[in-house]
């Protein structure tokens, strides 16, 4: 359901994610690790959210650079707290 494949994203000359690589089949996953790991960064790039440098990410069989639309009709995300994206609208 969920491949990634070395995705790698900086902020500035941070590494918040590093040649991660997944294979979620599906059920119920939990995402797990101190703070700064990345899981929050994960979680915004697997949504579309954040943008990432390298490596792939798809989603239901779909590369998610080109599907974004048909992966968000199928899934969503709640943050943990209030965030406001200024990319998104209310459409």
């Amino acid at each position: 359901m969920i491949t990634v494949k070395n995705l790698t994203k900086y902020y500035d000359d941070f590494p918040a994610l590093k040649h991660i690589n997944l294979d979620i089949a599906g059920g119920i996953i939990g995402l797990l690790g101190p703070n700064g790991a990345g899981k929050t960064t994960l979680m915004s790039i697997l949504n579309g959210l954040t943008d990432f440098q390298a490596g792939s990410v798809e989603i239901f069989g779909l590369p998610l650079s080109k599907n974004l639309k048909k992966i968000r009709r199928r899934c969503s995300f709640v943050p943990q707290s209030l965030a406001l994206y200024e990319s998104l609208s209310v459409l």
